[in-house]
């Protein structure tokens, strides 16, 4: 489900682009597996759970995918078509009389995509409410244990960020050849600002890697702590709590944070390489 949820973040946006060469209108036949799917896509739009499903909850559904306004026009439009009681919303039974795809993907997956967007918005929630008090902050998003990077022993994230002055959550693969090329970069630049001072900066890398292996492979490359690849699938990967807080769409993403916890750049990746280890005197 995961690899699905990653086309929300990259695949479901980048593909709305060419929506309207791609948009044919008209029925889609109910198949057995289209009709379940539909039923999940409706549970995933009626928002208030009341048994319908309205013009304003199709609009947040397709807004929440990073739909053009024009094509969430028209999706209302082509859906509220099935209104038969012309009271401006849908029944299950409505919603349902028909199957439903856009631009080539199914409802079921649609529906997963949107119950990922809902609690990607619960979670930056949580965390904007914890940001500025520290500790609580980082281990909701990362966890509150940590591996080293032998990826062996487990070290409380308190003990890590305890005295930094900055926290950066990396956000990286292995199979990624822009991150591999960029990971030896910000490893001599966290090298050379903690070999100045120790307290100045901490990493934490969060894994977009697709096995246990390419993981622990990857960590040898790095002097820093990360999430255990292996622990509680929340910390790990693009939809993330991390991932969902710096709204990670690409790799690598290098988020920067004082040691309470306040965001103070989503770029850091840009800042690494445009300025190496005097990075984080743009910052000061």
């Amino acid at each position: 489900m995961r690899g699905a949820m990653r086309g929300l973040n990259r695949g479901l946006r980048a593909m709305m682009a060419d929506f309207l060469l791609r948009r044919s209108f008209g029925s889609i036949p109910l198949t057995p597996e289209s009709e379940e799917g539909v039923k999940i896509l409706f549970q995933a739009m009626d928002f208030d759970q009341d048994g319908y499903v309205e013009p304003a909850d199709i609009e947040k559904s397709l807004q929440m995918l990073g739909a053009p306004d024009g094509m969430v026009r028209a999706e209302v439009a082509d859906l509220m078509s099935r209104d038969a009681g012309k009271d401006g919303k849908l029944s299950a039974a409505e919603f349902c009389a028909e199957g439903y795809e856009l631009a080539g993907n199914s409802a079921q997956f649609l529906a997963q995509a949107i119950t990922t967007a809902v609690t990607q918005q619960a979670v930056v929630k949580e965390a904007k409410s914890l940001s500025g008090s520290g500790s609580p902050f980082f281990d909701f998003l990362v966890g509150e244990q940590l591996l080293d990077n032998l990826g062996q022993s487990s070290v409380e994230t308190k003990e890590v960020i305890e005295g930094k002055k900055y926290v950066g959550i990396y956000l990286s693969a292995h199979w990624c050849p822009p991150c591999r090329k960029f990971t030896p970069q910000l490893a001599k630049a966290y090298e050379a600002i903690n070999s100045q001072n120790p307290d100045e900066l901490a990493v934490i890398f969060v894994s977009c890697d697709r096995t246990p292996e390419a993981f622990r492979e990857y960590l040898q490359e790095m002097p820093w702590q990360s999430v255990d690849f292996e622990g509680d699938k929340d910390y790990i990967g693009f939809s993330s709590r991390a991932g969902s807080f710096v709204e990670c769409s690409s790799i690598p993403t290098l988020g920067i944070f004082d040691a309470q916890g306040n965001l103070i750049t989503k770029d850091g990746v840009d800042s690494v390489r445009g300025h190496a280890e005097l990075f984080l005197e743009t910052f000061k």
